[in-house]
């Protein structure tokens, strides 16, 4: 099932933070847009949800996916 959730970032930007975490803790992959491009995301330990972006994205499991980190001990 998809979840279409549509959040002020400017005028609300807690909340759409708190809407993305918990929407990654309960097993989803997200959108995030930027300035730039749009982003698929999902959290590096969930199987599943990082499942969901190679099939989004049409991306061979051959080609990894790049994992951001706040900081050397995140990674």
């Amino acid at each position: 099932m998809t979840a279409v959730l549509h959040i002020d970032a400017i005028d609300d930007p807690e909340r759409a933070v708190d809407a993305l975490v918990e929407a990654l803790l309960a097993g989803a992959a997200v959108v995030l847009p930027t300035d730039t491009v749009y982003g698929l995301a999902a959290l590096p330990g969930d199987a599943a949800a990082t499942a969901a972006v190679f099939e989004l994205k049409g991306r061979s499991t051959s080609t990894p996916l790049a994992v951001l980190c706040a900081d050397v001990r995140q990674a």
